[in-house]
Formats: structure tokens, sequence, C-alpha cells
């Protein structure tokens, strides 16, 4: 039995949340909304799951890798955003057998595909509809569907969804299944923020909640504080005195709640930090945005004694470019032995060359006016790309540079950019390692390293940078 994926499709979330993680990685009590749906998958003795994404496979499969912790075989497959599910479909058959599941969104089920699918040979129909319908007076539930691999070239290009696609099909091409069990889609944030506390409470199709309090590794709870179940705290989190968490609460790891804080109701998701006397109550919260579920209103809370980063990345920041430098130095002693020909012979002195690019944001006025920093780095002209980059290792040790970070683009690409949704890549330095070099072992179109960046920069890391850096070096790329 395969299955596909499809984590976008029908993504209603801020456009500032996803800045930040895909939909398919929203956690839930459990994990990720994409993990519960593999551990569902593997319980129903599912065989391969391919996901298909318009701009995060990469995030996934570095999750998920290839699902060996699941027992299955996991592929990763891109689509275009503007594309309907026909582009994905094609790509992922290949890798299929002739009849299989389509998710064409996410979705939490207890519903057994295997009767299904069986269900779907014998009617011999070209789409099989699953949507639950416990009680014959309730609408029925979200749906999944199964589809043989020859109709798939048959779907509208414009089509983003297999039940619209149905409505159109003649009656006896399509089977329609009305099992007793429960679907919960994560296909909005209104629709995520009710899976959250139907988690939180156990309820179908999620697992029975132990006891009501889930404590993760090395979690601090100050002695004056209450967690009123359900509630379901990370790893590493910390409770500040006096506080009350709870009920249907749910925070990620790395947390820090200050004293005599209020959370009820609401999902902080990792590395957030909740300040002294704050009440939350219905709010999803990452870091400083403060998002209500029912409108989508998102709010950049400027305080960082309020709601922001519990890991302050200053200092982080600091020591990650003094040691960049340093590392930058050290490279430059060995790299001095095919560096110093260059500049000695006449030809080759020619091919060393000073081009301008365009670096982070700075402050241009005290109004709060910015600008991109303009700087000049060194390349050689030739075509290995170990070569060229070299000679920018004195633009590393000098602090022109960063050894990693986002593209180092010219000042009219860069100006192309700005002001559009990849702004958020302008808030990091440029850098001699890109991190689209660690996420996927291609060379990405130039909107794909966009996204790259921007998630680089909002989940930004010193631990990160050096993953990036190592990866860089020992792992050989094709």
């Amino acid at each position: 039995m395969d299955a596909v994926i499809f984590t976008d499709t029908h993504a209603d979330f801020p456009r500032e949340l996803l800045a930040r993680r895909p939909p398919a990685l929203m956690p839930l009590a459990g994990g990720p909304v994409a993990e519960l749906m593999l551990e569902g998958l593997a319980r129903s003795g599912a065989r391969r799951v391919v996901f298909v994404a318009s701009d995060t496979p990469y995030l996934l499969e570095r999750r998920f890798g290839h699902g060996e912790r699941f027992g299955l075989d996991i592929r990763y497959i891109l689509r275009r955003a503007v594309a309907g599910m026909r582009e994905g479909l094609v790509k992922a058959t290949p890798l299929l057998d002739r009849t299989f599941l389509v998710y064409d969104r996410l979705l939490v089920t207890d519903i057994d595909p295997g009767p299904v699918l069986a269900a779907h040979r014998e009617a011999g129909a070209m789409l099989t509809v699953c949507a639950p319908r416990p009680d014959p007076a309730d609408p029925p539930g979200p749906a999944f569907h199964v589809l043989d691999r020859d109709a798939a070239k048959d779907i509208p290009a414009d089509f983003q969804d297999l039940s619209g696609w149905a409505a159109t099909l003649p009656r006896h091409a399509v089977h329609t299944l009305h099992p007793a069990g429960v679907s919960v889609a994560v296909d909005g944030l209104p629709t995520y923020h009710r899976a959250v506390l139907a988690s939180l409470a156990g309820l179908p199709p999620f697992s029975p909640s132990p006891g009501g309090v889930a404590l993760g590794r090395q979690c601090e709870v100050h002695p004056t504080a209450r967690l009123v179940p359900p509630v379901s705290l990370g790893d590493f989190t910390s409770i500040g005195r006096e506080c009350v968490i709870g009920p249907m609460a749910l925070l990620g790891e790395r947390c820090v709640v200050d004293a005599r804080s209020e959370i009820l109701r609401s999902v902080v998701f990792s590395d957030g930090y909740v300040g002294r006397e704050v009440t939350l109550d219905g709010r999803v919260v990452d870091r400083n945005l403060l998002v209500s579920p029912e409108n989508g209103t998102v709010v950049r809370v400027p305080d960082a004694f309020l709601l922001g980063d519990a890991a302050d990345p200053g200092l982080a920041q600091a020591v990650s470019r003094l040691l960049q430098r340093l590392l930058a130095l050290a490279a430059l002693i060995p790299s001095c032995l095919v560096l110093l020909p260059v500049l000695l012979v006449p030809g080759w002195r020619r091919r060393l060359i000073r081009r301008e690019a365009a670096g982070e944001y700075v402050q241009r006025d005290l109004r709060g006016g910015k600008e991109l920093r303009r700087f000049h780095m060194h390349e050689l002209r030739v075509v290995n790309r170990f070569l060229r980059r070299l000679p920018a290792l004195w633009d590393v040790a000098a602090g022109r540079l960063n050894l990693v970070g986002v593209e180092p683009l010219s000042p009219e690409e860069a100006e192309s950019w700005r002001g559009s949704w990849a702004d958020d890549r302008f808030k990091r330095p440029p850098g001699l390692v890109t991190p689209w070099r660690a996420m996927t072992s291609r060379e990405p179109e130039s909107d794909e390293k966009r996204v790259m960046e921007n998630y680089y920069v909002q989940t930004w890391s010193l631990g990160e940078d050096m993953r990036i850096l190592v990866k860089n070096l020992f792992v050989r790329r094709g």
C-alpha cells in the first residue's frame, strides 16, 4: 500500500508563520502533523509514502529522512506553487503501485485504509472518495481518496483538490465510502487550533491522553506553578513561579514562561519566551508573533520582555561571526599555496576579480529607513567552484563576508528581491557557504534558494551554522 501526501494545497496559514515552518511540521500533542500521519500509515501496513510540496520538501526530508524509523520508504517531490495537483501526481506515480492513497490535504484519521483500497478495487471506479460520517445526521468529514495510476493524467491542470475533480466526473466513475471513524483536517489556522485542542484532550482520531499532563525531558516547573490538564510541555521547557498552564495548553521545546503568567487553550511554539504576568487565551505564539486562530490576525510584539525568543541570538551571533573569521584565517594559511602563484604570475593575476555585492539591511537614518549594505568580494575567474571562491576567504577574515550565510547577490538582483516575500533574507549577512548546500543535493532554482534563505534566517542558530559548514566540507556534492 502506497500513499501520496500533498502538504500545502490547502495551507491557509498566515504568511508570517509559514516563513518559519511548513504546515506539515506544525506541532500537535504527540508530534508534528505529518509525523502523526506517517505513524498512522505505518500501523496500517503502508510501504511507501511520497510527500509533494511546493517549497519545503527539504525541511520534511531533514525531519523524517527516508523513513527508517517508521518502517516506511519516504520520497519527496517538488512541484510549482502555481500548478495544480496533476503535476505532483504525474511526478509521483512512477514511484507508486498501480493503486494508491491520496491525501490532498494534511489529514489525521483513524480509518484503516486497507479496506478502503479493497472496496475501490471491487467497485472498479476511477476514483474512490473516503469521507467518514459516524452519524447519518452529520455531514461527511474531511476525505482522503484512492486513485489509479492511469487516472492521474486525466486530472485538469488547474484543480487543487480531488473532491472538486470528483464533482465533475460521471456518477459511475466515482465510488463514495462513509466508513465509521474520525478524520481531522489541518488545512488552515482555525482547523489547526481545533486539532491541537483535540489532540491534547486525547479525542479521536488522536491517542488517548495518558493522565492529562505530558512532560518532556528535563522540564523545570516551579513548585508554586499549577499545571491544569490537559497540558503538554516539550523538552527543556521552564515554567516560572505562580504560573497557571492549562487547561488545553501545548508548549514546544525550550520554552520559557516567566512568573505569574497564564496560558490556556493556546499553543507556544519551540524556543518561545512568555514574559511576566502575560495571559494567553486561545492564541498561537511563535516567538514574537501573536496569532489569533479565529481570524488569522498576526501581531508582531516589539517588546521582547512580553513575547520573544527564549534563546536570544545576540551573543550567539557575535560569537558566530568571530569564530567564522578565525576559521577563515586558519584556512588562509594553506590556501596561500594556491593563491601566491596566482598573485605572482601576471597572466593568472588578471583572473583575480573584485566584484560588487549587496549584503544585509543597515539602518540609514534615525527614522528607521533601511538600505542594503554594499561591499566588494574577491573571486577567481575559473570553472572550479572551490578555486573560484577561495580568495573570498580574505573577505571573511576582514569581516566583509560571513563564512556561512545567504547568497551574495549583485546589487541589481538584490534590489529586485527587496520588499518582496523574500525580504527576510536581508536580515542576515551573506556568506561564502550558503544554507541550501546542506539542505539539498541539487542546485535549486532562484525562488527555491530564497525560500531556503528565509527559513535559514528565521531559524538561525550557531549550531545550525556549524552544521551547514561541516556538511559542506565533508559531504561531496554531485
